[in-house]
């Protein structure tokens, strides 16, 4: 997957409170769901830590 792409998944994510929804999952057909959780988690964990000040 090209960085672009990884970017967007990303974003994507980051738009819906960490989940990657239904409607774009097939924009990332090369990956399996539970590669797509694994990263859903790790969005989920970033949004939950709060920032170094």
């Amino acid at each position: 997957m090209s960085d672009g792409r990884a970017a967007l998944l990303i974003r994507l994510m980051l738009q819906n409170g960490g989940r990657l929804s239904n409607s774009k999952r097939d924009r990332y057909d090369e990956l399996t769901e539970a590669e797509i959780a694994t990263m859903e988690q790790a969005v989920q964990r970033a949004l939950a830590t709060p920032p170094d000040v």
